[in-house]
Parts: structure tokens; C-alpha cells; sequence
């Protein structure tokens, strides 16, 4: 601490505030929470128009510079909550730790007074023991403002590193050009403005909010899981590299939401961090399981197929009749043995062929028996 900074008095340690450090980080969180949703609305609000053309194109571009030119302040109040809230915590400690060396020296029998010396409130004793006493106000008002003075070095590292992280955002603007341009919604005409001096447009839809980042679940739908949960940056580099934002529950356990695709239904991808290198789980929602069943494929035709035969235990079919034999004129009469099922057998199954050497084998049976 500077030599010629001067010490607080025993009441201003008494009653050293410290709720105001609380207090501004809950107020800058939830500020740099505004500027991002406003931001992303518009942008989504816009995207979602029916409005055509350059205009809208050039609106659309100019919503989302806006929207990531704002994500540097907003991460820039969450660091200066960061900083309060670690100021909060460390100016009660020093705090406490004066008023411990003030109880320490009521203990001992002295009275602290506004300027922290003590008075001893003993009277009378020996020379000696009233130079030992002396001796020990002295070691305790010494304690006292060593103390005291740390509370204030500490108050000053607090102011230094919350500026530190604000930077310079009181300084930050969307660099809108001069001359006091107004928005439609200025001008007091319901939303209509003239165009060219004889025509009158009416206003675009206002524009949609911007698209949720990577991992983001859409309004209402939330990790099964009990306790408050913050928004994050992801554990692995590449979903950080994508923007992506991520939950993280109070045990430490990550959470991704994943949105419909062909493969899946949406469902959370949660990983516990409880061990190293913890696998990633896929957690249902809405009672859908996370992957979607893969249809089989259809039969495949093939072009210029071969027939399809009868399996070989299909009966025949009825043989057609026999042609009746007729003589040529003037020939000769031949008079064919009958032939049994047995003899036809014999020559045709047992022999097992057909054609020409069928024949042959019925002209043998048939010579056989004449």
C-alpha cells in the first residue's frame, strides 16, 4: 500500500460494505445476458422475413455483425462479474481478518480506539509491569493496522483487475453513421415511410431471432437433470472452434444438445467428466431412442433374368396322348407287343437317359419279347 494512503477508522472497518460487489456482478451477468439475446433475436426475427432482395440481404448482414460485435462486451461483463464476485469473497476475508486482531486486543484486557491504537483498560502495577504492558498495546495496535491496511490493498486490487476486465467498454458502439439516422419505428407514421416522395411502403416484418448456436436446445427443452445449470464453452477445441455453447450441471457433467438429422432423433449428449477421458452418452428425449432405425434396403432387380424353373419335386404335367399309328398305303402292318409299367421302368429309369438312347432301349425290350 502506498505510504501516504490513509487507513480506514475502526467503524469504517466495522462497517465495510461489500454487498455492492455482489450485487454488480448479478447486474452485469444478467446485463451481458440481455445484449446477446436481444441481438440474437433480431438476427432471427430477420432471417425469418418474407422480405426479398438487396435490402434484405444487407439487413441480414448488418444483424449478425451486430450480433458478433456484441459477444465481445457481453464476455467482457462476465469477466468483470467474474472479478466482483472474487472481490466480494476476498474483501469479507480481509475484513474479518482486522476485526480478529480487534477481538484479539479486547481479549487482552485494551480497547481499540477510532484510530486503531488501544487503550489499556488496567490501571496501576509495578513499573515492569506496566512497561510489558505497553509493549503488548503497542504489538496489538501494530496487528490492527496492519490489518486494516491490507483491507484497503485488497479493496484496491478488487477496482483494479474489475477495470482490468471491463476494458474499454464504455467506449464500444455499432459505429453508426452520422446524421441522426432514425428507424422507422421513430418516425411516428404507424410503421409506413415514403419511398420516393409519392409512394409509401410499409415496414418489413420485424426480423427473427439468429439461429441458436451449436449445441443450443430450443426453447423449453431441458437436460433431465436436477440443479441449476450454466451455458459454457465445450470441453473439446473443436465444438469451440464451431461457437458452439454447451451446459454444464453442478457435478461437472457436460451436456450437447443434438437436433434431428436422418440418423438420429434430437437427444442429449452427455458426458459426467467424473473419470479421465469419460465416454461420451446419448440420453433419449421424449421417450425417442437417440439413433433411428435403418430400414433394409429394397430387393434389387436384375435386368435380363433367366427364367425361373419349377422346383424338382413339382409334379409333371399330364402327358399329352400318344399319336395312333397309321399304315402308309400299301404297307406293312406292325403289331407292337403291349408294353407294362414295369417293362417302361425298366428301360427308361434304370437306364437313365433320354433321346436317342431311350429309343434304343425300347426297340431292345421290344425285340426282347418277340
Amino acid at each position: 500500500m502506498d505510504v501516504g494512503t490513509p487507513l480506514p477508522t475502526l467503524s469504517q472497518i466495522r462497517n465495510w460494505d461489500t454487498e455492492h460487489l455482489s450485487q454488480a456482478a448479478d447486474e452485469w451477468e444478467a446485463e451481458a445476458e440481455l445484449w446477446e439475446t436481444a441481438y440474437e433475436q433480431n438476427y432471427q426475427r430477420l432471417a425469418a422475413t418474407d422480405w426479398q432482395g438487396q435490402g434484405r440481404e444487407a439487413a441480414l448482414e448488418r444483424a449478425g455483425l451486430d450480433l458478433v460485435k456484441v459477444r465481445g462486451p457481453a464476455w467482457q461483463l462476465r469477466e468483470a462479474a467474474t472479478a466482483a464476485r472474487y472481490g466480494f469473497a476476498q474483501q469479507n476475508g480481509a475484513k474479518d481478518w482486522a476485526l480478529d486482531a480487534v477481538v484479539d486486543a479486547e481479549q487482552a484486557g485494551f480497547n481499540p480506539t477510532e484510530d486503531l491504537s488501544v487503550a489499556d483498560r488496567q490501571t496501576g502495577g509495578s513499573a515492569a509491569t506496566r512497561a510489558a504492558r505497553q509493549a503488548e498495546a503497542q504489538a496489538l495496535a501494530a496487528q490492527i493496522r496492519h490489518r486494516a491496511a491490507l483491507l484497503v490493498v485488497s479493496n484496491q486490487e478488487v477496482a483494479t483487475k474489475i477495470t482490468a476486465a471491463a476494458g474499454n467498454i464504455g467506449e464500444f458502439s455499432f459505429d453508426e453513421p452520422s446524421g441522426g439516422a432514425t428507424t422507422p419505428s421513430t418516425q411516428k407514421n404507424n410503421g409506413v415511410q415514403l419511398v420516393d416522395n409519392k409512394t409509401w411502403k410499409q415496414d418489413p416484418p420485424p426480423p427473427p431471432p439468429p439461429p441458436r448456436p451449436r449445441g443450443v436446445a430450443p426453447e423449453g427443452v431441458h437436460p433431465p437433470v436436477p440443479g441449476k445449470l450454466t451455458p459454457g464453452p465445450p470441453s473439446r477445441a473443436g465444438e469451440r472452434r464451431r461457437g458452439a455453447e454447451h451446459l454444464w450441471d453442478e457435478h461437472g457433467g457436460e451436456w450437447r444438445y443434438h437436433p434431428d438429422d436422418p440418423g438420429h432423433n434430437p437427444h442429449w449428449d452427455y458426458n459426467p467428466h467424473n473419470r479421465p477421458n469419460a465416454e461420451w452418452e446419448q440420453i433419449p428425449i421424449g421417450g425417442l431412442p437417440p439413433e433411428k432405425a435403418t430400414p433394409d434396403p429394397p430387393a434389387s432387380t436384375v435386368p435380363n433374368a433367366p427364367p425361373q424353373f419349377p422346383a424338382m419335386d413339382t409334379p409333371d404335367p399330364p402327358a399329352a396322348p400318344a399319336p395312333i399309328y397309321t399304315p402308309p398305303p400299301g404297307g406293312p402292318i406292325i403289331n407292337l407287343p403291349p408294353i407294362s409299367h414295369d417293362d417302361a421302368a425298366k428301360a427308361g429309369a434304370a437306364t437313365g437317359v433320354t433321346g436317342i438312347a431311350g429309343i434304343l432301349a425300347w426297340l431292345a425290350l421290344i425285340f426282347e419279347q418277340n
